[in-house]
């Protein structure tokens, strides 16, 4: 269906390919890849998702603009169409902001607007991230290293597990990534855990994701969470409990 509406969009795709069409040109919006439609720009679906589809989306009135990255002096920061690697902080930003459009006794109809003020922000924050990343050389040895964590984090590996299957000495490793990222590996690893902890927390119960995430013990995952987050799993989980998805 083709149509022209007097609000702008924004749409955030968590799984499955989005197909449409936006002012004349056609986005395949993935995983992690986001679109913003201005109002009164026609839009449509130009195939069908042969996949499960599911997306947050937002629809804001002309208070709310986005300004682009072409603008002078914008408060947002982002392009109408791109992609984040780590849409943690995002996705969470995105449940509070439902959690609050749901409220029924909510006392000022303003936290609306400062959540997705907010939500904007933390975006276009990542995107400058991503760009500054993009433009730094990274040492190939410490993307490696980076990778390998990243794919085994949820099971329970050592120094010399990580060591023989880089072909690399362990103190060496253990060196290198101390000096190129200013944190141990344990703590990386550590990091690593807790981001996916949080998206767990939303769904599972605080054992299920505790062993999901690469924790032997309960207890001590329990113990980790409140030492990074300031907050028990258990607070963190009633924080952001309420749902409201359409797929």
């Amino acid at each position: 269906m083709k149509r022209k509406i007097n609000e702008n969009v924004f749409i955030f795709v968590v799984e499955g390919t989005l197909y449409i069409n936006s002012n004349n040109r056609k986005y395949e919006i993935s995983k992690n890849q986001f679109i913003f439609l201005r109002k009164n720009e026609e839009h449509y679906g130009f195939k069908e998702s042969s996949e499960t589809l599911k997306y947050y989306w937002v629809h804001f009135s002309d208070e709310m603009e986005i300004q682009t990255e072409n603008t002078l002096n914008p408060n947002y920061i982002f392009p109408e169409y791109g992609s984040i690697e780590d849409s943690t902080r995002l996705l969470i930003l995105f449940n509070q902001m439902m959690d609050y459009s749901l409220e029924k006794n909510l006392f000022n109809k303003n936290i609306l607007n400062y959540s997705l003020s907010i939500f904007f922000m933390e975006l276009s924050q990542k995107y400058i991230e991503t760009i500054t990343n993009s433009s730094n050389t990274i040492n190939p040895v410490i993307n490696d290293i980076q990778n390998w964590i990243k794919l085994n984090f949820q099971k329970d590996f050592s120094l010399d597990e990580l060591s023989q299957n880089l072909n690399l000495q362990a103190n060496y490793i253990s060196k290198l990534f101390k000096q190129s990222t200013g944190m141990t590996i344990l703590q990386y690893v550590t990091d690593l855990r807790i981001t996916a902890a949080k998206k767990f927390l939303q769904i599972y119960s605080i054992k299920e994701t505790a062993y999901s995430c690469g924790f032997s013990d309960e207890k001590y995952f329990m113990k980790v969470f409140k030492k990074i987050e300031g907050i028990t799993p258990s607070q963190y989980k009633k924080a952001f409990s309420l749902k409201y998805i359409n797929q």
